[in-house]
């Protein structure tokens, strides 16, 4: 069902070819365009008319200032891959600005405009160093050496693109509202899937590797000590939560509690003295959800600063 604010068919072809079918993400840069190999008369296309504005209330980035007919028109329109679509949209587009987007948009249509009449081989030399980089992610030192001097970028803007890059790519194994809902059931049941513990190691393993080190000072100190808090109440999770109820899953998953032997609502006998432990236990469980909230927030925060700067 076509909503209102929706973009018309004339406005989707004019923004594509002003974007020649490439995305408009200066670290994707992806053509979205390709002939059907089994129809000739068919073609493959992953090109999205994407709204800086949100179409509706509630929606990304969404301003109540711009009318509905402005919502609709190719100002309030960028040109992206299917990918970088979903992903400005991902928090509720908070980590992707209008102002950024717009700059964005600015920029790549600078960028075909001054490649018109170039040859094919050199102007995809740049959009192919560009998906090297977004697609597989390389030490900060090897990214300067090798790739940053092919860029048709200033030398600050290689490195920022260098850190949104690692910035959208462990925002999309571990999301906030992925946290959240993970720091929310421990809190409010003393449980957690071992699955879920599980994806969260898998994060840290991750995200500590130099592969993904920021090359912003700030932003790489607010990761680290994200990475310790989450650490550390992984740590509590494993070293005081035990296999209750005794039960395993079809997929194999099953859930973990704490100490349900000092529970009285799980294997506890009721004993004071077991109530009060197990009470010490969901304090200091306590501790680790907030300061892992907490140096979450920071990290975001320290994001949020450094888009800022451009």
């Amino acid at each position: 069902m076509r909503r209102e604010a929706d973009f018309k068919a004339k406005t989707i072809n004019t923004l594509q070819k002003r974007a020649a079918f490439i995305c408009s993400n200066p670290s994707c840069k992806v053509l979205t365009l390709a002939p059907s190999e089994v129809d000739s008369h068919k073609i493959i296309s992953i090109g999205v008319a994407a709204h800086i504005t949100a179409a509706e209330e509630n929606g990304p980035r969404f301003n109540k200032d711009i009318s509905l007919e402005n919502r609709s028109s190719i100002k309030n329109a960028i040109f992206l891959c299917s990918n970088c679509a979903s992903l400005i949209d991902k928090n509720g587009g908070i980590d992707y600005s209008t102002d950024l987007l717009k700059k964005w948009k600015i920029d790549h249509e600078k960028w075909v405009r001054a490649n018109l009449n170039k040859n094919i081989s050199n102007s995809t030399q740049a959009v192919s160093n560009i998906n090297n980089i977004s697609n597989k992610i390389i030490t900060s030192e090897y990214y300067i050496e090798n790739y940053s001097g092919n860029l048709p970028l200033t030398s600050v803007e290689r490195k920022r693109q260098h850190d949104i890059g690692i910035f959208s790519q462990l925002n999309s194994d571990l999301s906030e509202e992925f946290l959240k809902d993970t720091l929310d059931t421990i809190s409010a049941y003393d449980a957690i899937m071992r699955n879920r513990i599980n994806e969260v190691s898998d994060f840290i393993r991750k995200a500590t590797s130099k592969d993904f080190d920021y090359l912003n000072s700030n932003l790489q100190k607010y990761k680290k000590e994200f990475l310790t808090s989450l650490d550390s109440l992984k740590g509590f999770v494993n070293t005081h939560f035990f296999f209750y109820p005794e039960e395993i899953y079809e997929d194999g998953d099953f859930q973990l509690s704490l100490y349900p032997a000092l529970n009285i609502d799980r294997k506890g006998s009721g004993d004071p003295k077991d109530s009060v432990k197990y009470a010490d236990y969901q304090m200091k469980l306590n501790e680790e959800i907030r300061n892992a909230w907490n140096c979450y927030s920071k990290y975001r925060d320290a994001y949020k600063n450094f888009l800022r700067e451009f």
